[in-house]
C-alpha cells in the first residue's frame, strides 16, 4: 500500500484528538485524552485484508461523535461505496447476531475530498453519532463493527474493541 496513505490515514484521528489527548495508551493502540476523546483502531476482516482504519469517538452533548477513516472495502462493494456502522454488545472476536445499535444516518462513504467514494480503494470516510456517553461506548462493553451494504454480502469489513486505558 501507499506509504503517503498509510501516514496520511493515520494523521487524521490524531489530528483530530490533538487538542485533547495526553498520550495515554492501553498498549493495544486505543488513545485516550483529557476531555474523553479516544481513538481506536480497526481490524481488517478476510473480506478486507490488507486494509486499514480508526475510529475517533468524541463527547458531544451527551452523545458520542464517531468518526471513521479507513483504506478501503471489499473489491465487491457496489458503488458508490456503502458501509454499514454497528456497535455489538461484546468484542470483535464473539460478535452476537445482532447489533446493540446501527449507525446508519450516512452510509454514503465519502472521499477525503467530500466526493462519494466510486472505487474500493482509498483514503474513506464516515461521521456518525451514537446515542450513547463516550465513557459509556468505552467501557469494555460494546465493539464497533463496519460492514458491507447488504446488496454487497453484509460481511464484516472492520471491527474495533471500544476499551479506553485502564478498562478491564
Amino acid at each position: 500500500m501507499n506509504t503517503q496513505l498509510l501516514a496520511a490515514l493515520a494523521s487524521v484521528p490524531l489530528l483530530l484528538c490533538a487538542c485533547a489527548s495526553t498520550g495515554a495508551s492501553d498498549g493495544g493502540g486505543v488513545r485516550a485524552g483529557r476531555a474523553g476523546a479516544m481513538v481506536v483502531p480497526l481490524a481488517a476482516s478476510r473480506y478486507n485484508a490488507g486494509q486499514i482504519g480508526s475510529a475517533t469517538l468524541l463527547p458531544q452533548d451527551g452523545n458520542t461523535r464517531v468518526l471513521l477513516q479507513f483504506s478501503g472495502v471489499s473489491n465487491f462493494s457496489t458503488s458508490p461505496v456503502r458501509v454499514f456502522t454497528y456497535l455489538y454488545e461484546g468484542s470483535c472476536g464473539q460478535l452476537p447476531e445482532r447489533p446493540a445499535y446501527s449507525l446508519n444516518d450516512q452510509v454514503l462513504v465519502r472521499r477525503d475530498t467530500g466526493s462519494l467514494a466510486f472505487g474500493p480503494r482509498g483514503s474513506m470516510r464516515l461521521s456518525h453519532e451514537a446515542p450513547l456517553p463516550i465513557d459509556e461506548l468505552a467501557s469494555g462493553r460494546f465493539a464497533l463493527a463496519l460492514r458491507s451494504a447488504p446488496a454487497d454480502g453484509n460481511n464484516l469489513l472492520y471491527c474495533g474493541d471500544l476499551r479506553a486505558t485502564g478498562s478491564a
